[in-house]
């Protein structure tokens, strides 16, 4: 028996309310956000796709259809999921901030999903919450320090985080008369607290501040626990930079640089190492992100050599595997930088290496995909400065590197391996199809495969969870999918080409405007070319809004890109947009 959710439960009661009420989807949009564009919303609802919405989401639709409290408390009842107590608690407490939120979302994403709205508000509430736990854990000297504490708690439940640090620095000055290690840590987690409210906030230098000061704090008593805060909060900003749209890493870097030059990190060995290596990942991660510069990769090469320098160090395998395939990884970027064959080929031996050493051992197994991802990466970049005789048999070497990441990935069951993977293979499928000697209906179904690969690794980049990876792989579907339909298709033509369109504006939605200006551009030309293609279809029912909506895209990009790109570039757009142009005065009717 299929188990019943409240949202299911409330989608229910939503469609007998609008279908009582004689409204179609289209008009209940309009009456409850006073457009037609929230229609897909009322859609997800009614199928009860969204198991658990937040009331702040469907509100308008409540109060147009006139559905009562009682209603949906009935609806709730009916659910036979349980119900997160705490994560509830924070819906509830900080329905101010969350409001405050969600209209931002809304103002930046008004064609999101209700799914995805419904998400954002979930993910800013388990964020919520986890400072107020962090909040809760102070301990408190006196009644004044749980006071103070009951205060930041209810400033943070409205969203008022200039409050939230103005009462926890009260509460760290009643800590300043008593400086045992105990009261450090304590002291310490006020701090790291109002360090977290900060990176909450988007104040990136006010939160390094306050990590900075928090880690310094020990340092008259215990520098080895020094060294441990600023490497536990230095992991913490960087993981959660990793699934960010506005990544840290900056934060990251400047909590763990100054330990990196401890007394206590020049006499362990394999803590230098560590940290090395740390700050190795944080670095390539920033110089990969969309505030990053060559000198971030010069940093994540030099941290990363100062890694392998400790190879062997103990008996730490793991960590001596995890440190050479830094290295890799960063060389793989320097030979994209700066075109340099030798630092590809280096990495292609050190990635051999470590595979040989841990097939031999079998030792380090749960690394095997990471390095064979690695491999195929490094295999595919060194093409650019290999002769065409050789091109399929490296084409032919990465595929096999993938297909063995998958295999090890699924060994360990490691999911963000396994999709890094299949769109890798999606990648070199779709390479492959491009060979001269090919039947058409090879390379048509080599296209399919590419296309399958691309769709299995969305799967494991979810939107919120995985944003870059989850453009990124969009965009590359995006263009096998066009491909098979220009070219491979037959009658399913308009079906692949609107694939195709929506992944590119999937990608486009990531790569906006105001924060990826050259990446939109790009993909506003290319959703242009896709929809210029599907009017110049002999018997397109659409042509007049097909012209009409190119128009619009490559204009888009033409007034984005004029100062931030060559003048080749501008002029070849400008005239695609006179062809464009005349073509739609061509069909006009006389």
């Amino acid at each position: 028996m299929t188990q019943r959710t409240f949202g299911r439960a409330l989608g229910e009661l939503i469609f007998q309310k609008r279908m009582a009420a004689g409204l179609s989807q289209l008009q209940l949009s309009e009456d409850a956000f006073g457009s037609a564009a929230k229609t897909r919303r009322i859609s997800e609802l009614e199928t009860g796709s969204v198991a658990q919405p937040h009331l702040k989401t469907i509100n308008p639709i409540i109060n147009a259809l006139g559905i009562t409290d009682a209603e949906i408390e009935a609806c709730a009842k009916q659910a036979v999921e349980a119900i997160d107590p705490d994560l509830d608690r924070a819906l509830r407490e900080a329905r101010n901030l969350l409001d405050a939120l969600a209209a931002q979302f809304e103002h930046a994403r008004p064609d999101a999903t209700l799914a995805e709205l419904d998400d954002f508000l979930r993910a800013k509430a388990r964020e919520w919450r986890s400072l107020r736990d962090r909040i809760s854990e102070i301990e408190g000297l006196d009644e004044i320090i749980s006071a103070l504490k009951a205060e930041a708690a209810e400033a943070l439940a409205n969203g008022e985080f200039e409050r939230v640090d103005e009462v926890l620095a009260q509460a760290e000055q009643q800590h300043q008369e008593s400086r045992t290690l105990k009261e450090v840590r304590s002291q310490a987690l006020i701090r790291i607290s109002r360090g977290d409210a900060a990176l909450l906030g988007e104040k990136l230098d006010v939160a390094l501040q306050h990590y900075n000061a928090a880690v310094q704090f020990f340092a008259p008593f215990s520098e080895h626990e020094m060294v441990v805060v600023a490497q536990q909060l230095a992991a913490r900003v960087y993981e959660d930079s990793r699934r960010s749209l506005n990544p840290t890493f900056s934060v990251a870097s400047g909590v763990l640089v100054p330990v990196w030059k401890t007394q206590t990190v020049e006499q362990d060995d394999r803590l230098r190492a560590a940290i090395a290596y740390r700050l190795g990942l944080i670095s390539r991660n920033h110089y990969l992100s969309r505030f990053g510069s060559p000198d971030h990769l010069d940093d994540a090469l030099k941290y990363s050599r100062h890694s392998v320098e400790y190879d062997g160090v103990g008996d730490d395998l793991f960590g001596t595997i995890c440190m050479k395939i830094g290295l890799a990884n960063c060389l793989i970027d320097k030979s994209k930088r700066d075109d340099d064959p030798e630092a590809i080929q280096e990495s292609i031996e050190l990635l051999r290496a470590i595979q040989a050493d841990i097939e031999g051992s079998r030792e380090g197994t749960e690394l095997l995909a990471h390095v064979c991802n690695s491999l195929g990466s490094a295999l595919l970049t060194s093409r650019r400065w290999n002769d065409d005789k050789a091109d399929d048999s490296i084409l032919e070497a990465a595929f096999q590197a993938f297909i063995q990441t998958v295999a090890a990935s699924e060994a360990s069951s490691d999911a963000e391996t396994w999709g890094a993977a299949k769109a890798n293979i999606g990648g070199v499928l779709a390479e492959q199809s491009k060979a001269a000697d090919l039947q058409p209906f090879q390379r048509a179904f080599l296209k399919i495969r590419a296309i399958a690969e691309f769709n299995s690794a969305l799967e494991t980049f979810p939107e919120v969870a995985f944003p870059y990876k989850y453009a990124d792989t969009h965009q590359n579907l995006a263009r096998v999918l066009v491909d098979y339909a220009t070219t491979d298709s037959g009658p399913l033509t308009e079906f692949y080409l609107f694939r195709g369109l929506q992944s590119f504006e999937a990608a486009a939605v990531i790569y906006n405007r105001e924060t990826h200006l050259l990446k939109w551009v790009e993909l506003q030309t290319l959703i242009g070319a896709v929809i210029l293609f599907h009017a110049r279809m002999e018997g397109v029912q659409t042509q007049e809004h097909d012209y009409a909506r190119a128009l619009e895209a490559y204009k888009a990009a033409h007034d984005a890109s004029l100062g931030h790109v060559s003048e080749a570039e501008t002029a070849a757009c400008r005239a695609i947009i006179e062809q464009i142009q005349s073509e739609m005065a061509a069909h006009q009717p006389i």
